[in-house]
């Protein structure tokens, strides 16, 4: 991840895109214009979509825009309906359509720890509460999500159907990652690397290069 607007972020994109690496635009306050060229040199991707970026403005256009205009730029989202809203989850189904979105948590240490449990992260006392992870004057200290409840926050709130969910959470990163003639799909020749969930969206079974790894107990 990368900022474009800094001193010689442009060199580095350059170079390390001609090298076969992911470049993510992020943490950043560029322009419109910037990121036009950040594309130009070979960023591809968005880190963490509307978080650590300028808000959609109408006459300051930045990362946000850019990413929803720009076809070559593919994003993630972390769709536990905190960091972005529901109806920003389902704006951005419509505008980047499920082939232009991968699902990420973003989660910290307490990732699936109950409501109510505490626990020390970077010398901050942080809680679990109404399903985030709060600092005590309720700053949003970062992310508890599992991927199986992004799939199914996609499809309970922001209407996407089941089957790309499962897709922006598995091939589309698989592609982002040059990894998808191995992963992110079912089919002879991939590896058989698999995570069944329940009808409540909990995960039943994992399974790794074809063996069982995990049961969930009936």
């Amino acid at each position: 991840t990368i900022a474009p607007e800094l001193p010689g972020a442009l060199d580095v994109i350059r170079d390390a895109a001609k090298k076969g690496v992911v470049i993510s635009i992020g943490h950043s306050m560029a322009t419109y214009k910037e990121i036009e060229l950040a594309i130009d040199n070979g960023a591809a991707h968005v880190t963490h979509m509307f978080n650590a970026m300028k808000p959609l403005h109408h006459r300051e256009p930045g990362v946000a825009l850019a990413a929803l205009l720009r076809d070559e730029l593919k994003i993630e989202l972390i769709a536990d309906t905190y960091h972005v809203h529901p109806a920003m989850m389902e704006f951005l189904l419509k505008v980047k359509k499920p082939n232009g979105i991968i699902l990420i948590t973003d989660s910290i240490t307490p990732g699936g720890m109950h409501e109510g449990e505490e626990f020390e992260f970077a010398d901050q006392k942080v809680r679990i509460k109404g399903g985030k992870a709060v600092l005590d004057n309720g700053t949003i200290a970062g992310s508890t999500l599992t991927l199986n409840y992004a799939i199914k926050n996609m499809v309970e709130t922001a209407g996407a159907r089941i089957t790309e969910a499962v897709r922006m959470a598995s091939l589309n990163g698989a592609k982002v990652l040059n990894m998808d003639r191995k992963k992110g799909i079912l089919s002879v020749g991939r590896d058989a690397d698999l995570v069944v969930l329940g009808d409540d969206y909990a995960v039943d079974m994992t399974i790794m290069a074809g063996k069982i790894v995990y049961r969930r107990e009936a």
